[in-house]
């Protein structure tokens, strides 16, 4: 899809971080590479490419394309992106990284999938036999590949093998949430982990060019990108543009905003490498490209419109609302979408984009015809998240919006209401109310998210 924010700091303990490593040659250029040809009225094959990108820890306030932060980002291949594909303004995570990206991989609600928090020793995994986008698209013939973050535990039991147990063919990235050094971590091939001392971010992109080289049918590509999440750092210095910072290495004090941003320019500059090669293989015109945040920004560099706490591990919109860009066959350019979408609405639309059929567990719904055409409603009437691993007994809660309206359930019985679509950002709360309009909208509300809360397992 992180918590709060202790549970998402890193389990793995690498060998002491030599100084960095020299970048990549391919890295130096930071300018957009994503220019496929345009053509919207592409129609989209049965069976196409796909790629899904996800930031860790990023939401509206530190996006680019979205035009809201006080602290823009520059991401010239994230915007390129946004030129030639779909951009959605209303999209929901839930507030932490593993029940996010759980629910991406089973198009499910966590009382199937089983991940309520992020993962730590002794808290809920992926349950064993949940039903998975890769396996799925592997039984239809379709090569699949995992980068990056893991951070779904073990339930199987399996220990290193535990991503490819659940679907890809192949794994190279962390099992873990994090890691101490984004210069000496834990890197996991297929089951064998060594200590890397490549940059966490090339790393990833270096081992999905060496995987996308070796297919010569459609493929199932995961880049679970571990950046920009802490621990800040300069990034080297061909992948940002903050000169200010200095050599790659060690945050300086007082600068986690400004390395946090570096690291997040440092992701875009790789994405960029990477859709770059799947372009010169001929293949980009014929790949349908996400991007997606898997919660909001951490607390500590978030920034306006987002309040303190009130981002990640949090219901509020700054913690659930993320960026979400689609670009690909078939895909309308530079447009924007207002509908509802969550983390439960991907794996039906690849199921429709690749013709397959849609497993009953699945919640969500495809997006396939408002990636078409944005006007056109994906028939999402509400949105829908809980969390309930914050320290703080009053975070956790269950949150459920209609195109106009969001309602707060707090374990503590606090209820909040918001015309989220006059006051995206939560400053007026309309409860208690005796206004008999905005009363019979509460009771619709509260009562589908009680409907909703126990049918997902909160």
């Amino acid at each position: 899809m992180c918590l709060t924010l202790l549970c998402l700091l890193l389990a793995c303990t690498p060998a002491d971080s030599p100084a960095p490593d020299s970048p990549n040659p391919d890295t130096q250029d930071s300018t957009p590479r994503d220019s496929a040809p345009k053509d919207s009225d592409t129609q989209a094959p049965e069976i196409g490419n796909v790629l899904v990108v996800i930031a860790d820890d990023v939401g509206l306030d530190s996006a680019a394309c979205y035009n809201l932060s006080s602290d823009p980002v520059r991401m010239p291949n994230l915007e390129a992106l946004c030129s030639r594909g779909v951009r959605f303004e209303r999209a929901w995570t839930t507030p932490i990284c593993s029940p996010t990206r759980a629910t991406m991989l089973s198009g499910t609600d966590p009382a199937i999938h089983g991940v309520l928090r992020a993962h730590t020793d002794g808290a809920p995994a992926l349950l064993d036999g949940t039903l998975t986008l890769p396996a799925i698209a592997s039984q239809a013939g379709i090569a699949t590949a995992s980068f990056g973050k893991w951070h779904l535990g073990d339930d199987p039991g399996v220990g290193a093998t535990v991503p490819n147990h659940f679907g890809w063919q192949h794994f190279s990235g962390l099992l873990t949430g994090g890691v101490s050094s984004y210069w000496s971590w834990r890197r996991t091939e297929n089951g064998l982990t060594q200590i890397s001392t490549t940059y966490t971010t090339t790393s990833l992109v270096d081992d999905a060019v060496t995987w996308v080289d070796q297919q010569d049918g459609p493929w199932l590509m995961w880049m679970g990108f571990n950046a920009p999440r802490p621990p800040y750092h300069v990034p080297p210095e061909s992948l940002h543009t903050d000169t200010t910072l200095g050599a790659a290495g060690d945050c300086p004090p007082g600068e986690s905003r400004a390395c946090y941003v570096a690291a997040l320019e440092a992701l875009d500059s790789e994405m960029g490498r990477l859709l770059d090669h799947i372009q010169a293989r001929g293949e980009l015109e014929n790949t349908l490209v996400f991007f997606i945040g898997d919660n909001g920004t951490e607390n500590d560099v978030a920034v306006d419109p987002v309040v303190a706490a009130k981002g990640k591990g949090s219901l509020f919109e700054g913690g659930i609302r993320i960026p979400f860009v689609v670009a690909g066959p078939g895909v309308a350019q530079g447009q924007v979408a207002d509908g509802l979408t969550d983390a439960t609405d991907l794996l039906p639309t690849l199921m429709d984009y690749w013709a397959l059929p849609n497993p009953d567990q699945a919640e969500g719904v495809s997006l396939l015809g408002t990636l078409a055409d944005p006007s056109v409603a994906s028939g999402k009437e509400t949105v829908f998240t809980g969390y309930l691993a914050s320290p703080v007994k009053g975070n956790n809660g269950w949150t459920l919006a209609n195109q106009d309206y969001k309602l707060l359930h707090f374990e503590s019985g606090t209820r909040l209401m918001f015309k989220i679509s006059e006051d995206p950002w939560e400053t007026n709360n309309l409860l208690p109310t005796e206004d008999a309009e905005l009363l019979a909208i509460y009771e619709e509300l509260d009562a589908e998210l009680v409907r909703r809360k126990a049918a997902g397992g909160f």
